[in-house]
Parts: C-alpha cells; structure tokens; sequence
C-alpha cells in the first residue's frame, strides 16, 4: 500500500455522512410516538394503509370523521408559529400602507392644496 493513494470502502450509493443507523433511530423515534397513540389514530393510521377498494363503507366514513375532525381541531387551535405568521402578514400590510402613503405624500399634499383652495374659493 502507498502513502499517496486513497481508499474508499463505502457502499454503492451511500451519501457522505450518513449513517446507517440514523434511520433505524428515526424508525425506532416513530414507533415510539405511535405507542402513545390513542386507539382510534392507530386505527386511522392502519386504513390509510389500505387502497381505497380494499376499505368497507364503514371504514371510509370513520376515516373521513377522523380526517374532518382533525382538520377543525386545527383550524380552532392554531399553534403559535401560525399566530405569529398572522402578525407578520398583518405588520407587512400595515407597513405597505405606509411606504406607499409617505412615498405619495408630495402628491397628496399637492391635491389637498387644490382642494382646499378650491373649496375656500366657492
């Protein structure tokens, strides 16, 4: 073996810091949330598995009030990254009005002496 050679003993299509094991510890990470599941997301989680013509009626419709139901917790419960997006968007806004108002003012203030004048005029 030489001093000016590089080996490489990797596995075909392995990425560069990537172990194998990580998935195996997200795997495990997974299951071990599950376990703390209620009995009804097991049983939601286990019909979404299935293709739409291996579920019966009954299971369509529990997976559907599943689906529904989560969907409106969520919407009245937002967490706290969607309340703050909401104050960001509403800051934004305010500060669009704004930039726009004071980069028009010459020309408001050009129409409010028309007007004025105008007016004292009649």
């Amino acid at each position: 073996m030489y001093n000016n050679e590089l080996y490489h003993y990797g596995v075909p299509g392995m990425r560069w810091g990537v172990r194998r094991r990580q998935k195996t510890a997200d795997r495990n990470k997974r299951r071990a949330e599950s376990e703390n599941w209620s009995s009804e997301a097991r049983a939601a989680s286990e019909t979404k598995r299935k293709s739409l013509k291996q579920m019966s009626n009954a299971e369509i419709r529990a997976l559907n009030e599943r689906t529904r139901l989560e969907r409106e917790y969520k919407s009245l419960n937002p967490n706290a990254v969607k309340k703050g997006w909401g104050y960001v968007i509403g800051a934004a806004a305010v500060m669009g009005t704004v930039c726009t108002l004071y980069d028009n003012s010459n020309k408001l203030v050009k129409a409010g002496k028309k007007v004025a004048s105008a007016f004292i005029k009649k």
